[in-house]
């Protein structure tokens, strides 16, 4: 992108955090969890309740559903390879 994200999307800052959206939800220990997550996320892009370009950190998800971080780097590389999200090294998922 050659744009910062600050421009392209200028009212990030009234998007409700991944925090705020995750804070409610409880993973079931009894099911697997990288598709129990990857069904929460892709549910939150697709509804839009994630907004295009807003900022998700593997440490912030893996924080808010009380997770781990390789099942949640599992299902963002899996939503990245349906196109719906870009992982960007060494700075965030968005």
């Amino acid at each position: 992108m050659s744009e910062p994200r600050t421009q392209l999307f200028p009212n990030a800052a009234q998007y409700p955090s991944v925090n705020d959206l995750l804070n409610h939800v409880e993973l079931n220990p009894d099911h697997n969890l990288l598709s129990q997550i990857y069904r929460i996320l892709w549910n939150l892009i697709v509804t839009v309740r994630l907004w295009p370009g807003q900022l998700m950190s593997e440490k912030e998800i893996s924080e808010s559903l009380r997770a781990s971080k390789p099942p949640v780097r599992e299902a963002l590389i899996r939503i990245e390879e349906a196109g719906l999200v870009e992982v960007v090294p060494k700075s965030g998922t968005y």
